[in-house]
């Protein structure tokens, strides 16, 4: 939406549903992103290191901590180039994660949840929805039953689901003073709407609008600002001085409102307007691209 940026929201939960799993395409694990694997979200570069997307399989054979019995997983396998690094974070939807919920059980050094985010750069901070899991360079919990692609060093076991280049993974490394994001492929679940709580906004002039998000419906909590009905799809914003009091109906209502059409709301930002502003969540921060 022109008229507004998103600057932060305090938390979000999600419901859960599960979906059938589909193929994908992998990387050719190289150690290097073509444009064709990095527009695919095959592939991540983080400075001068890489992530590759090898490939998801399904098994009956894995193994959690809860369970002394096999039971049915996925496992994602990557591969890491570059250098030594215990800072490589990936933001996992917990909703993939409920039978595989501990470090151990989905591969990883760290599993962090409840909002607490990586302590040294924020990464998942406030995300209720999402696990921050720190990746080990570790292959001893892939399935027994599952052939490890060439060139694999990393592997992610987590509940049956599904890879999407369209809905990929949030990565990030730090190195020195620098961090890096990335967007690469891992487990998707078609999912329930998305619940918000104390989301915030703020207009280029510098007024503020919360609001919660159930269902991708918007209730307006502080600030000037107003949904339009029918069935909350529009969201306004005050402008600069503007008439607060007139009505939708009115013809004065666009000379007084500045409004766009919502048109979802998702996991990784609030909302999403036929205005042209897509963002994503990095970090704990929503972020335009």
């Amino acid at each position: 939406m022109k008229a507004l940026r998103f600057a932060r929201r305090a938390g979000i939960s999600l419901a859960l549903l599960a979906a059938s799993s589909a193929s994908h395409a992998v990387a050719n694990g190289d150690g290097t992103c073509s444009s064709a694997e990095a527009n695919a979200r095959e592939c991540g570069s983080f400075g001068t290191n890489v992530v590759e997307f090898l490939g998801a399989y399904g098994s009956n054979q894995c193994r959690v901590s809860s369970s002394t019995t096999p039971v049915p997983c996925t496992a994602y396998f990557y591969r890491y180039s570059g250098t030594a690094t215990n800072q490589l974070n990936v933001a996992i939807p917990l909703r993939v994660a409920q039978t595989f919920k501990t470090a151990g059980d989905i591969n990883c050094s760290q599993f962090l949840v409840n909002g607490a985010g990586d302590p040294t750069t924020g990464f998942g901070k406030n995300q209720l929805s999402l696990g921050v899991c720190r990746v080990a360079n570790n292959l001893v919990t892939a399935p027994v039953d599952v052939t490890i692609p060439p060139g694999a060093n990393l592997v992610l076991t987590l509940d049956p689901s599904s890879p999407s280049a369209t809905s990929p993974l949030d990565w990030q490394l730090k190195q020195s003073n620098n961090v890096f994001p990335a967007s690469i492929a891992g487990p998707f679940e078609t999912q329930a709407p998305v619940f918000e709580t104390a989301a915030t906004l703020v207009t280029p002039d510098g007024a503020t609008v919360s609001y919660t998000n159930i269902g991708g419906q918007l209730k307006i909590t502080g600030g000037n600002a107003r949904l339009v009905p029918p069935g909350g799809t529009k969201l306004c914003v005050l402008n600069v001085g503007g008439d607060k009091t007139v009505p939708y109906t009115s013809p004065a209502f666009a000379a007084n409102w500045t409004c766009e059409t919502i048109t979802y709301a998702t996991e990784q930002c609030d909302i999403k307007t036929d205005g042209g502003d897509p963002c994503r969540m990095i970090g704990g921060t929503c972020v335009k691209y």
